[in-house]
């Protein structure tokens, strides 16, 4: 709806600002750090994602659309939500499921994965529309609907389906599920089924936390009834252990906080109990039972290293990232592989650069790059970042005096780069944040076609690296008249 309102207002070969400022044109709001895009027009109102931007003209509002909520909407549900005005206080609202994320969209596809649980539950919604006042009352249209209400401060409860709100006194007789609008008859409701897959939990468990420190951990708890409860049973390791009650959070989250005796150096593992009644069951795995059980078998939970706030931050490590970084191979012939080092046998990721041959040979500029995202790296130890003063890089290169560009990029994407020197031998290169100075950013995958600009930079930029808003990594391997590699064991932050 957002991009079609774009394509329709948007001129042709219109000049816009440059990046970051084009972040924002005419009606329209694109926001990376807020997930959402957003059309504030006096008429209409439409938002991807949570929004606390007041709507241009409220009392001339006509179209709401949006997910979560905005100072018009209050909803807890996840679904997508339409309202429309049929006359002045009489309103069409229309009602998706909730729709969750429970796997990685970019991960391996198939069609025995479930991406996206779709749930048909009830919410609270809370609407704030002029010419419909706090005291509305809400008439269901489509088939099978027969929910009527009252709303109370503008608050009322929906499930899936289309609703007739009307201001008091309004006469709303005249509005049936039959009656047509243009060519839409108010009751037409189509929404996908729900999702048959019982109980799911899913948790992404921190590479690290510090230690001292409470950690608030939360769960998406999917297939629950609103009187079943949730537990965290945290344990460090065969140490002592405590039971934790989770609370509801924005749905479909639950979130507890473990206290910071419990977060002494060593490991903390945990797992969710659901209570239903009776019956327990245990996450990971979907077992029956309790952990606290003196039977219970399963080996599965979710752990986290605590670590002293000195100890060094991991934003890549070749041993357990290769599944989660992407290498981008500039020019033609050049690579990356993994490999095993001969001084410790660990784990590195390899780059070469392989000189390209023929008329169009190119000897200077990237080669070949590795890009790591590290945002989430950082969550569980942000004290420790912001202290950090320099990035640590383990590794050796195949020859003396080879060149290594450490690039580090920003939210918005920044890059701010270090150019480092290696050599044969196993080192730890330190390298003080302060040397990070800004520069272009290398767009990886490399662009097609390939005239397009390989570099971008933001038209503004600060002078010095905010290490809190950094959340990439990049090391780019120059290229060369000759073949040479190097060998990046790990990337951390002190």
């Amino acid at each position: 709806m957002i991009a079609g309102q774009v394509f329709r207002q948007v001129k042709r070969g219109q000049q816009q600002a440059a990046y970051p400022a084009d972040s924002t044109f005419g009606a329209f709001r694109i926001s990376y750090r807020e997930q959402l895009s957003e059309m504030n027009m006096p008429e209409a109102f439409y938002y991807t994602s949570t929004t606390h931007i007041q709507p241009q003209k409220p009392t001339a509002l006509r179209h709401v659309a949006g997910v979560g909520s905005s100072p018009v909407v209050r909803y807890e549900g996840t679904g997508a939500y339409f309202l429309d005005q049929l006359a002045p206080g009489i309103w069409r609202l229309e009602v998706m499921p909730d729709a969750v994320q429970v796997a990685d969209p970019f991960a391996q596809a198939s069609l025995q994965r479930i991406v996206t649980r779709i749930e048909w539950n009830t919410h609270p919604v809370r609407i704030s529309l002029a010419d419909l006042g706090p005291q509305f009352s809400m008439r269901g249209l489509n088939e099978g609907n027969t929910s009527q209400a009252e709303a109370t401060d503008g608050q009322v409860a929906v499930r899936p389906g289309v609703y007739l709100l009307a201001a008091p006194e309004q006469k709303t007789t005249a509005w049936t599920g039959q009656t047509r609008v243009g060519t839409l008859r108010l009751g037409e409701f189509v929404a996908p089924t729900p999702t048959v897959a019982g109980l799911q939990v899913v948790h992404e468990a921190y590479p690290q936390v510090s230690a001292g420190q409470q950690l608030r951990l939360a769960a998406k708890v999917v297939g629950l009834a609103p009187t079943d409860s949730v537990l965290l049973v945290a344990q460090h390791y065969y140490g002592r252990t405590q039971t934790l009650p989770m609370r509801r959070g924005s749905y479909p989250s639950f979130e507890t906080t473990v206290p910071a005796e419990l977060l002494y150096p060593g490991l903390l593992r945990y797992w969710v109990v659901i209570k239903q009644g009776s019956k327990t069951t245990t996450f990971p795995g979907n077992f029956a039972g309790s952990p606290l059980n003196w039977d219970y078998a399963h080996a599965e939970h979710w752990e986290v290293p605590i670590v002293p706030a000195a100890t060094p931050i991991p934003l890549f490590t070749a041993a357990t990232d290769h599944d989660q970084v992407e290498i981008g191979r500039i020019s033609e012939g050049s690579y990356a592989d993994y490999v095993t080092t001969p001084a410790t046998g660990a784990l590195a990721l390899r780059l070469l650069g392989i000189p390209q041959t023929g008329a169009t040979a190119v000897t200077d500029g990237p080669a070949v790059c590795l890009r790591a995202y590290f945002g989430d790296k950082v969550q569980g130890r942000h004290q420790a970042t912001s202290r950090s003063k320099e990035l640590l890089l383990t590794g050796s290169a195949s020859q003396a005096g080879t060149t290594l560009q450490v690039v580090l990029v920003t939210k918005d994407a920044a890059a701010y780069a270090a150019t480092i020197t290696m050599g044969p031998d196993r080192q730890i290169l330190r390298v003080p944040l302060a040397d990070f100075r800004p520069a272009p950013l290398l767009l990886s995958p490399r662009p097609y076609p390939s005239f397009l600009p390989l570099t971008f930079q933001p038209a503004t930029q600060l002078p010095t690296l905010q290490l809190a808003d950094a959340e990439v990594l990049q090391i780019i391997l120059p290229a060369a008249p000759a073949a040479r590699h190097v060998d990046i064991e790990s990337v951390q932050l002190q």
